[in-house]
């Protein structure tokens, strides 16, 4: 069962965390191109496409229990993926300078469902983490 999950989460939750690894986020998201902004949109359908083939092939008795669980690992991927693109978002802007619209790469992570999401005009995502308010206080804490 473990070989399961790890197969049908394994790449997408790797690439969602290697875009917060310093380094190998500039290759994966760099604004010329990089390999995740082509991948990062395959992730979703292939999480769906792979626990819909592991419901379908258990026996009829265990399908409705499985659809549920496989309902669960969706949503929990879905919350897992939040916070993971919003850092990365944030790792991106602070390093290279990257600025991108706040959600935009949790909205690639979770294709085509991700647009069905309320869009966030004029926020960055700065103003999630609080920057200009610490900035506008004197700092990180008074420090």
């Amino acid at each position: 069962m473990n070989r399961i999950w790890y197969r049908v989460f394994g790449w997408p939750v790797g690439l969602l965390v290697a875009g917060c690894i310093p380094g190998v986020s500039w290759f994966l998201y760099s604004g010329h191109g990089g390999v995740g902004w082509f991948v990062l949109p395959l992730c979703f359908p292939y999480i769906v496409a792979l626990l819909a083939i592991h419901v379908w092939r258990l026996p009829s008795g265990q399908r409705a229990s499985g659809a549920k669980t496989a309902g669960g690992a969706v949503l929990l991927y879905m919350i897992f993926s939040a916070p993971t693109t919003l850092w990365t978002e944030h790792y991106l802007a602070s390093s290279i300078g990257l600025q991108l619209p706040a959600g935009s790469l949790f909205k690639l992570a979770n294709f085509p469902l991700g647009y069905v999401f309320p869009p966030y005009a004029g926020k960055t995502v700065s103003d999630f983490f609080g920057v200009p308010e610490l900035l506008s206080q004197g700092g990180l804490g008074g420090f």
